[in-house]
């Protein structure tokens, strides 16, 4: 109000009076109030109070695009497409995702998965893990073709060749058994080496029960079948939260039954990795010591395996029993325990396994 009744003082003195003397002194009164009185866009921090764009971290945030960087969706080719499901299936342990084809059964683990065909004679197997012990492709292909026990019989073929499975390099295996069963097998090491990862496709030969073209039935290559799963297969990094529980010489403890792990019908129950059973037995046993302190090792001698089926079409295998020798200094022969290597599903307990009676925790 004061400052209006000036202003209007002033636009009466400016039309009555015409003073050279006078008009200075007024005039800095406007300048000096104005100024004075416009602290207001500076007294407004409204702009400066604005860190909310700073304050956005959603980009740094959302970690969420780097992973989905590696899992960008791979174009499947039209005629692969129309064999497979829609649903897509994520196995985190092993570190791949893929689609089943149409009316295949799917039996998920956390590091691999089975489809078998409605009629049960065809049977594809993926399965992934961290690669442990930095295997290369070569490695991979040696240890499938050296480890079958049919390599090298009459009425067995084994070619390996080089391949591409997407964008990563792969081995090839072709294996024909006594023209009743033919298998192909894709081999990979994906991300850099970081994973290890292979799809299998077994198929029990069809005129051994029928004649297919009695029937008009075309019946689906197995090699299609696999080319059509293996296109939509996408990789990505394994997360920690998926990996098994390292062994633990802290978290050592004892059975409670004086038939654990030496008796056939009560094994030491041991999750693996695919393909690292070997491993996985050793790191336990690192566990083991002898009544009064003694290294634990593995006897020269092995006494085998027992039981169950290592694969059988439509249904999930059953590991067989490893019965594995140990000794240490002073004992008179050696100690057979009984372990089951097991691949973990989604609802397996990975607690790890107790000491057996006789043995005791060995000191970190």
């Amino acid at each position: 109000m004061k400052r209006w009744i000036i202003f209007c003082i002033l636009l009466v003195w400016l039309a009555g009076c015409g003073g050279a003397a006078a008009a200075p002194t007024p005039t800095t009164a406007p300048p000096t109030r104005n100024p004075s009185s416009t602290p207001l866009p500076t007294d407004t921090p409204v702009p400066t109070e604005t860190p909310l764009p700073t304050e956005t971290p959603a980009p740094s945030d959302t970690p969420a695009p780097t992973p989905t960087a590696t899992q960008v969706l791979p174009e499947i080719p039209p005629e692969y497409a129309a064999l497979l499901a829609e649903r897509r299936i994520e196995l985190p342990g092993g570190g791949f995702a893929f689609q089943a084809p149409l009316d295949y059964s799917v039996e998920v683990g956390l590091f691999e998965a089975r489809l078998i065909s409605p009629d049960t004679l065809t049977e594809v197997h993926l399965k992934g893990s961290p690669n442990i012990d930095d295997s290369s492709l070569s490695d991979l292909g040696l240890s499938e073709t050296e480890g079958s026990a049919s390599a090298g019989e009459e009425g067995i073929s084994i070619v390996t060749q080089p391949a591409m499975l997407g964008s990563e390099a792969a081995m090839q295996v072709e294996i024909g058994m006594l023209d009743m069963i033919t298998s192909t097998m894709l081999l990979a090491t994906p991300l850099e080496g970081e994973n290890v990862f292979s799809g299998t496709v077994m198929q029990m030969t069809l005129d051994l029960f029928s004649d297919p073209t009695a029937t008009g039935e075309v019946p689906v290559d197995h090699r299609q079948t696999l080319a059509a799963v293996l296109a939509s297969v996408q990789f990505f990094p394994i997360p920690e939260s998926a990996r098994l529980p390292a062994i633990d010489l802290e978290a050592c403890s004892y059975a409670d039954d004086s038939t654990f792990g030496l008796s056939e019908d009560n094994p030491i129950i041991l999750y693996h990795y695919p393909d690292y059973q070997a491993e996985r037995i050793d790191e336990y046993l690192t566990l083991l010591a002898g009544p009064n302190g003694e290294a634990v090792i593995r006897s020269p001698g092995e006494a085998g395996a027992s039981g169950g089926f290592e694969f059988a079409f439509g249904q999930t295998s059953l590991e067989p029993v490893q019965q594995v020798l140990v000794t240490y200094a002073g004992l008179a022969s050696p100690i057979t325990l009984y372990i089951q290597p097991l691949a973990p599903t989604t609802e397996s307990d990975l607690t790890q396994p107790p000491i057996p009676a006789g043995f005791k925790c060995r000191v970190p």
